[in-house]
């Protein structure tokens, strides 16, 4: 009586492939243990079926002085009212370019309630993940950007007084996403430092709604 409670589930030991809608049995290891790892990057499915785009500010940076929480941005990604697609962010990236960053903190900061009005600022067109497919993304990248007034939602980085070693590399892993008519912006409260240049990055994938 107790056997019939398992049913009798079987796969395949090793690595294969199968095309999309195809059957397929599960995998297993070598120890018939059920494989659930991502088997390769964490994110190379999402960015395989094409839909996964980044966004940077320019090489040369733009100024963490004197930051404040108003309605400028350092890189703001907005998603168009009426773009049919919600933008799930997995990374966000930081890193000094010259000067000393004044003590603070920078922050991810979100902007609802747009409706027909898009954010302004200096376009950064964003990059289709996956080297040669179009650039076909709905989302609106800004650097230095005029934008509602944002609500923070979590920390990025913390600011000592003195340049980070390395680049700071967040894994936001969807856990920020936009709506249309909405807008995701790194911004801060810093100090002013000595004359202090950064670049940001903002990887998502776009979803059908």
């Amino acid at each position: 009586m107790a056997d019939s409670l398992f049913a009798d589930v079987t796969g395949v030991a090793g690595p294969s492939q199968v095309a999309d809608g195809a059957p397929a049995r599960l995998r297993l290891g070598a120890w018939r243990e059920l494989i659930v790892s991502h088997g390769r990057g964490k994110y190379a499915e999402r960015v395989r079926r094409g839909n996964c785009y980044a966004a940077i500010t320019a090489a040369t940076g733009v100024s963490i002085a004197s930051l404040t929480i108003t309605t400028t941005g350092q890189l703001t990604v907005h998603n168009p009212f009426g773009s049919n697609k919600i933008l799930s962010f997995f990374r966000g990236t930081f890193g000094m370019v010259s000067g000393t960053p004044g003590i603070g903190n920078l922050v991810y900061a979100t902007s609802p309630g747009i409706t027909a009005t898009n954010a302004t600022g200096t376009i950064a067109v964003p990059k289709n993940l996956l080297t040669g497919l179009p650039n076909s993304s709905v989302a609106l990248p800004l650097t230095t950007s005029t934008i509602t007034t944002p609500t923070v939602v979590r920390n990025l980085y913390c600011l000592a007084a003195a340049s980070p070693n390395a680049a700071v590399n967040d894994d936001i892993d969807d856990e920020i996403q936009l709506l249309p008519g909405t807008g995701l912006t790194i911004t801060g409260t810093t100090a002013a430092g000595s004359t202090p240049i950064a670049v940001f990055s903002l990887s998502w994938e776009e979803i059908q709604m």
